[in-house]
């Protein structure tokens, strides 16, 4: 099977295939069940949303600094006030 991604923004829903570059886009408000495939209808949704699906997909996929930051006292003052810092 492909590796797919999903975004969802609002009602709308994309999926992309990256290998075959199949788009498919539905509006989940008006198709709950992804019969109507809006990609060659909705272009500039298509666009807006797959530009930041592949922005998303590449940064999950970039190296992660191996440090961990240290929690900021805010952070630290929040987390003792729900019991979790002592």
């Amino acid at each position: 099977p492909e590796e797919q991604f999903a975004l969802l923004e609002g009602n709308l829903k994309l999926i992309w295939g990256p290998s075959s570059g199949r788009i498919q886009l539905f509006d989940l408000a008006r198709d709950g069940g992804e019969r109507q495939d809006l990609a060659e209808t909705r272009p500039d949704a298509v666009q807006t949303l797959l530009r930041e699906l592949q922005r998303l997909e590449q940064e999950a996929r970039s190296p992660r600094p191996s440090q961990q930051l240290a929690p900021s006292a805010l952070d630290l003052e929040q987390l003792h006030s729900l019991g979790y810092a002592h």
